[in-house]
């Protein structure tokens, strides 16, 4: 292959074909073509609006059977649903070539760092990774992409009659992460440090954080409220044990009162990546 032949277009989404071709000469067999979608069958992302991919959104795909010309960065336009590439990315040989892909490109597929500010948006908090061993002669290779996060949703219904209605101002949100980096051991996602807090995304009247799969202990503080312009914030504890499973999307709906957060069970739901149930979580401020 010589240095002007590249891998030009790809074209990625549900059932949509990423094809390489050559600026000059015709299209090279041992460019790699690929098919990708969002696992599981309920195609969503963690961006508000619930696009597949957002514009300006980057991939990375690694063929793990070569040394060279292994690598492609695709970059997602949304105007013309397509996903293009000025990087080489090519078969190793007739048999099983090995790939891994992954979002955010600039992370890894082994390990992420989470965003501890999501204040501005926090679609690159969406760590995805996928695995697929296709050879040359089936001309493409499938790619199902797994959300390996948790997202949690806080959405403000009503504050109680202790507060004015000209004293109540929610100004940020912060939502704890079990662990601020996770890592993949045997296919599960597992805290790699400490805990933190991440700054939420306010949109919409609700605030939502991507954080780590884990265990909020009994007790343990996993949101801060900042009201009013204080600068201490409503600490919100767990009731009891809550545990947040990877490729899940939590909401709660609270009602703010002065002495506690007011959760009823019926008010927390599962949405966006499964439809499953949540029971007997419940939020209390005790501080």
């Amino acid at each position: 292959m010589r240095a002007y032949n590249k891998c030009l277009t790809a074209v990625l989404a549900l059932c949509c074909l990423v094809s390489c071709q050559e600026e000059i000469r015709p299209q090279d067999e041992r460019c790699v073509k690929i098919n990708a979608a969002i696992s599981p069958t309920l195609i969503t992302r963690v961006s508000d609006d619930g696009a597949l991919f957002l514009n300006g959104d980057v991939i990375r795909v690694e063929n793990q059977d070569r040394l060279t010309e292994n690598i492609a960065d695709y970059t997602y336009a949304s105007s013309a649903n397509t996903w293009s590439t000025s990087d080489n990315l090519f078969w190793e040989g007739k048999q099983n070539n090995e790939f891994q892909a992954w979002y955010p490109a600039e992370s890894s597929y082994s390990e992420f760092d989470i965003p501890l500010d999501q204040s501005q948006g926090y679609s690159s908090a969406d760590w995805m990774t996928a695995h697929a061993i296709a050879k040359q002669s089936d001309g493409i290779v499938n790619f199902a992409f797994a959300h390996h996060l948790s997202k949690v949703t806080v959405n403000v219904v009503g504050w109680g009659s202790e507060y004015a209605e000209d004293n109540r101002t929610l100004n940020s949100v912060h939502i704890a992460t079990v662990s601020e980096t996770v890592a993949k051991s045997d296919e599960e996602i597992i805290g790699a440090s400490a805990p933190g807090m991440v700054n939420a995304y306010s949109y919409n009247n609700t605030f939502s954080a991507v954080v780590a799969p884990g265990k909020y202990e009994a007790d343990s503080e996993i949101v801060h409220l900042y009201i009013n312009g204080s600068s201490e914030p409503l600490v919100v504890k767990a009731k009891a044990d809550i545990n947040l499973l990877s490729g899940k999307a939590y909401k709660y709906n609270v009602t703010i009162g002065r002495d506690v957060i007011i959760l009823d069970d019926s008010d927390v739901t599962v949405t966006d990546w499964i439809d499953e149930e949540l029971l007997d979580q419940e939020l209390t401020d005790i501080s």
